[in-house]
């Protein structure tokens, strides 16, 4: 059950400074109001925050702050909510749904408004944008659904299930800011825990929901229907000895072998193998011996990423900035051709590089992109005679 606190507190500058050292400290926390809490008499000041609470609530609780709009001099209180589960947030109404007819609703707003009007005085002005605001309205709601039922979802999600969540979360966060392992493994025991008992909660739900379904309104019928829908099958992988892959078992048994052959150790390094295990759908391959690359995920992945493409070609014309395996090569000049020639240059050196250690680039994913304020563009470059496509516009992570 959720308690609630009320008060309302006044701290000069020198105590609120030696409030917030002493907060600091101690490691406590701070909750503010949505909204202001001090109300002053004068016209040149603005309502501000000045009432808070100063919490050391356990993190199993769920603090929420209000504000409590009752008169109390030029000060309101502020309520505190603690609860042991955590807030359900509700879904606002929306003037537009999926299913509303756009079409319908630019018709109405053409026929119900009115631009013949004036906007010489202050409330014309108001006038003019209710009435605007009632036709905005009134077009959507004639366009869209009938009856338009919100649903929460999160309330149909046990307390229990959601506490669980929260904790989950938790202990993310905690993971995600100090990497340790024993954190780690907290992490990953209550993830787990919680797959298994959303799927137990969702298999019960469906269970529920097929002994409540009667043939007398029609539920019974539209379930059946959906659940008989025709599924096309998955479209079979062509298998180089012979025949085809048609089931999961088969695919998984084909990746395998795929990756196996294809990544194997360039002459010049020498690295330890590792295995990994393809899955296709339920269906596990066995250990397939990979020969080159680092894990997804290890810790020394980037370490080793990082030195294997170290001594990657530069130019003097060209500047390079890179982002994991994201790359992008600038080249600055006041002739377009001059800067296009340099930046050819620099990719034909990488793609020498490519080729000498395996790395595979997707031109088709790179962009030319030039910036300038001239109408003529930078002539088209390419990588390994393959034209980089020319864009208005490039995004770049970093």
């Amino acid at each position: 059950m959720p308690s609630t606190l009320s008060g309302a507190v006044v701290l000069t500058t020198q105590e609120a400074l030696f409030s917030t050292n002493f907060i600091n400290l101690k490691g406590y926390s701070i909750l503010a109001p949505p909204g202001p809490t001090y109300w002053p008499t004068s016209p040149r000041k603005k309502p501000d925050i000045l009432d808070i609470f100063v919490s050391n609530t356990p993190h199993n609780l769920f603090c929420v702050a209000t504000n409590l709009l009752e008169p109390c001099l030029d000060h309101s209180a502020v309520i505190l909510t603690i609860s042991a589960c955590p807030p359900v947030r509700p879904i606002l109404p929306k003037l537009f749904l999926h299913t509303t007819d756009r079409h319908k609703f630019h018709d109405l707003v053409d026929q119900n408004i009115n631009l013949k009007i004036s906007l010489k005085s202050p409330q014309e002005i108001d006038v003019a944008i209710n009435n605007l605001t009632n036709v905005i309205q009134s077009a959507a709601w004639a366009s869209g659904p009938t009856k338009t039922h919100y649903s929460n979802v999160a309330s149909s999600v046990p307390e229990y299930i959601r506490i669980l969540i929260s904790i989950k979360r938790r202990a993310r966060a905690q993971y995600q800011r100090s990497r340790l392992p024993s954190h780690k493994r907290i992490y990953n025991n209550l993830s787990n825990s919680l797959k298994k008992i959303l799927i137990k909660h969702k298999n019960q739900s469906f269970e529920n929901h097929l002994s409540n379904l009667s043939p007398k309104n029609g539920n019974l019928w539209s379930t059946t229907k959906i659940l008989l829908k025709y599924k096309p099958p998955l479209v079979p992988i062509i298998n180089p000895h012979g025949g085809l892959a048609t089931t999961d078992t088969e695919k998984a048994e084909l990746f395998k072998e795929h990756l196996t052959e294809t990544f194997m150790p360039h002459p010049d390094i020498q690295i330890p193998s590792h295995t990994d295990i393809v899955r296709v759908g339920t269906s596990l391959s066995g250990l397939a011996k990979i020969s080159a690359g680092v894990p997804q995920g290890g810790i020394l992945s980037p370490l080793l990423y990082n030195i294997y493409v170290a001594d990657q070609p530069t130019t003097p014309n060209t500047a390079v900035v890179e982002f994991a395996d994201d790359k992008a090569i600038i080249s600055i000049h006041d002739n377009p051709h001059t800067a296009s020639h340099n930046l050819q240059l620099h990719l034909e050196l990488m793609a020498d590089w490519y080729k000498k250690w395996r790395i595979k680039v997707n031109q088709s994913k790179s962009l030319h992109t030039t910036f300038t304020l001239r109408l003529t563009p930078c002539p088209m470059v390419s990588l390994d005679d393959i034209q980089i496509p020319s864009s208005q516009t490039a995004k770049y992570l970093g």
